[in-house]
């Protein structure tokens, strides 16, 4: 998953050092899922939890397992990814901490 950068902030960042750095996480996250049998890889660009959940639901998808994180303050105030999608995806749903 692969987050927009706000407007001002991809104006000064030079393309090519996006397009390298999301070569190199996509392809050690491909050597990572390799191992694991019928495991695929898909990298999708947007608002993570919406993206995350509308994804699950366009596919079908059951469970979504998803990591998590000890919540602190800000989560307490401001919500997660996990969270999010926890309380939008249509299917069972696996955190793991």
């Amino acid at each position: 998953m692969f987050e927009s950068l706000l407007g001002y902030v991809a104006q000064q960042v030079p393309a090519e050092v996006l397009n390298s750095n999301r070569k190199e996480v996509i392809a050690g996250i491909e050597a990572a899922v390799a191992k694991i049998d019928g495991a695929r890889v898909v990298v999708l660009d947007g608002s993570p939890g919406r993206t995350i959940s509308e994804y699950a639901a366009q596919e079908e998808m059951d469970p979504v397992v998803m990591a998590s994180h000890r919540p602190g303050m800000g989560v307490s105030c401001w919500g997660s990814t996990t969270g999010f999608v926890v309380r939008h995806v249509p299917c069972a749903m696996h955190v793991v901490r």
